[in-house]
């Protein structure tokens, strides 16, 4: 099923199977999903999941019963970006500090934004996966659009977003064809730095440490985490885990890794690759694909079978709901 899933979603341009594509790739990572679930936290026991907003509950659920399948975080200073892969959007969250919701809206749509996916920000831009269109689509930070790059001679399927140390460069996985191509940072294509002759097969969240130009990349359908060095064209696997989506680098140098089919976020060591423990588990989160820190330590995870994001303070052991689907709730 899986080849033939990976098959069908190869470059058909018109609209019908731009929409076939998308399906077929929730289909083949809900087929995945083990039947057996986690299910407690690595959390005190006073841990409660708790819906946290401040803005008009009617405002709310009319921006967020359109919210499905999330499949990436960006936050930035004063407000948290979230995709929202079958519905085409890209959510702002406006927050006074955080988990202080103070205004939502959609900050992308439209202008063929079509199944957005990874998100990263730089040079005063935030940049746009477009899954289905094979593009990147590039916005300035109140919203306006600028420009899409990308397109399907170099990009199939695009997802996880990465810039280089010194934001020159952008670097692009490419889910379907298997690849990491580097593009500058306004949209010029350089060169393809890894394919499947290296190991790649379903790349999908790119992360970089700070201080460093390797790439950390979630190589989906190998079950492992394979290090790239862009300058020297090495890649290796530094660990394995199952299914692995999403990853983040913590200040405390760590990398955190989210297993989409044990729904759990795991800590690993980025030098040794020794997997250090299970962060959290559980079945409220189901299908966790995408994570970042909002601060030092607050750690935002977005769940693609849930529907909602979920926000883990390490300090007070606490699990909130920042955003969940209509249907996910009570």
């Amino acid at each position: 099923m899986l080849t033939i899933g990976r098959v069908m979603m190869a470059k058909e341009c018109n609209c019908a199977m731009v929409q076939i594509r998308k399906v077929v790739r929730s289909i083949i990572l809900l087929f995945l999903i083990q039947s057996t679930l986690t299910s407690t936290f690595n959390l005190p026991p006073t841990a409660t999941d708790h819906a946290i907003f401040a803005v008009n509950e009617e405002r709310r659920a009319s921006i967020f019963k359109t919210v499905k399948y999330p499949t990436a975080i960006l936050a930035l200073d004063d407000f948290l970006l979230v995709s929202s892969f079958m519905t085409n959007q890209v959510i702002k969250i406006e927050w006074k500090q955080p988990l202080q919701v103070s205004n939502v809206s959609v900050f992308a749509s439209g202008r063929g934004l079509d199944g957005p996916w990874g998100l990263t920000y730089g040079n005063g831009m935030v940049y746009i996966a477009s899954f289905a269109t094979d593009e990147i689509h590039l916005y300035a930070t109140n919203g306006t659009f600028m420009t899409s790059i990308g397109g399907e001679v170099w990009l199939d399927g695009p997802e996880g977003l990465a810039l280089s140390q010194n934001s020159q460069v952008l670097y692009v996985a490419s889910f379907i064809n298997d690849q990491i191509v580097a593009f500058s940072w306004d949209g010029m294509p350089l060169e393809v730095i890894a394919t499947r002759r290296d190991g790649l097969m379903g790349p999908e969240h790119l992360t970089r440490q700070a201080g460093s130009d390797l790439l950390y990349a979630a190589n989906h359908f190998k079950d492992a985490i394979t290090v790239i060095d862009p300058n020297h064209h090495h890649v290796r696997t530094l660990t394995s885990i199952p299914r692995p989506v999403g990853l983040t680098f913590g200040l405390d140098g760590l990398l955190y890794a989210t297993s989409y089919t044990t729904n759990s976020v795991i800590r690993i060591n980025a030098t040794s690759g020794d997997v250090l423990d299970t962060f959290a588990s559980g079945k409220t989160m189901l299908g966790p694909s995408a994570l970042r820190f909002a601060t030092p330590r607050l750690l935002l995870i977005a769940c693609y079978d849930s529907h909602q994001v979920l926000a883990f303070n390490s300090t007070s052991g606490l699990t909130f709901a920042v955003y969940q689907n209509d249907r996910t709730q009570a």
